[in-house]
């Protein structure tokens, strides 16, 4: 279980860098939204039941437990490897890319609310600062990771599950 969950951990962390490229040449990587995380979703639940299939087909069947398992750890894998790229994106390619992202979120919640105070301003700016605090990102992100992990292994073993031939 340990080697083809880490196995496809790291096949997730390859779309992840893939996509992160992807986007660094179209030069969006340091937008923010929706459409740009739903790709790596996709990726996440089919590497995810492409994992738990393998696992499945190799021990001839597949329990709730085994499948949250393996799930956990592909994702976790995966997001370690993200985490790396995002550390040498932000830090070396694109030192600029926070104060980029936290300026933006700044002008959407300015045109959303045009009446708001300069006090009002200075708070959202300092919680986008503390959410883009390298201890605390990294933290939601191992969170969501595990989330995810959890939800797709709990989706996914439900539908693949399978006792094993006594």
């Amino acid at each position: 279980m340990k080697k083809l969950s880490i196995q496809y951990g790291l096949i997730l962390g390859g779309v992840a860098l893939v996509w992160g490229f992807i986007l660094l040449y179209l030069g969006i990587h340091d937008k923010e939204g929706f459409e740009f995380q739903i790709v790596p979703i996709i990726a996440s639940i089919a590497v995810t039941i492409f994992a738990l299939l393998e696992f499945r087909k190799n021990t001839q069947g597949l329990i709730l437990s085994e499948a949250i398992k393996i799930s956990i750890i592909v994702n976790v894998i995966s997001t370690i490897i993200w985490l790396a790229y995002y550390f040498i994106l932000i830090n070396y390619i694109d030192p600029g890319m926070v104060d980029r992202q936290i300026e933006s979120a700044l002008e959407t919640f300015i045109a959303e609310n045009p009446e708001v105070s300069d006090e009002v301003i200075d708070r959202v700016r300092q919680g986008q600062e503390f959410g883009r605090k390298p201890i605390l990102f990294v933290a939601i992100a191992f969170f969501f990771s595990l989330l995810g992990g959890l939800l797709y292994g709990l989706v996914g073993g439900a539908i693949l599950k399978r006792k094993r031939p006594d």
